[in-house]
């Protein structure tokens, strides 16, 4: 369980498109490459394969904005894909894309 102002930060850029800009940049952030998730509180569940995110998930991104309450994933455990059968619940979700 992570709890309080959970911020993630993925730089969607792979290790060899990072190694291949110039020394200069390879530490910056551009904002086009970058997804944030904020949350409140994010629970992992490993033996049931599910990640509970109660409450408000903020996922921003440059061309999208998606805020979700009450989310729950559950992956399958051989491929982790999302379980067909209420593989995702989502209690309110409001999407915008640029």
């Amino acid at each position: 369980v992570l709890s309080g102002d959970v911020l993630i930060r993925y730089d969607r850029l792979t290790y060899k498109q990072r190694a291949a800009l110039p020394a200069e940049q390879r530490d910056e952030l551009d904002p086009a490459d970058l997804v944030e998730k904020a949350v409140d509180k994010i629970e992992f569940d490993i033996e049931y394969s599910k990640l509970v995110i109660p409450g408000r998930l903020l996922l921003t991104a440059s061309e999208m904005r998606v805020e979700a309450f009450d989310l729950e994933i559950r992956l399958d455990e051989f491929g982790n894909r999302t379980l067909e059968k209420g593989g995702i619940r989502v209690g309110h979700a409001d999407l915008q894309f640029r």
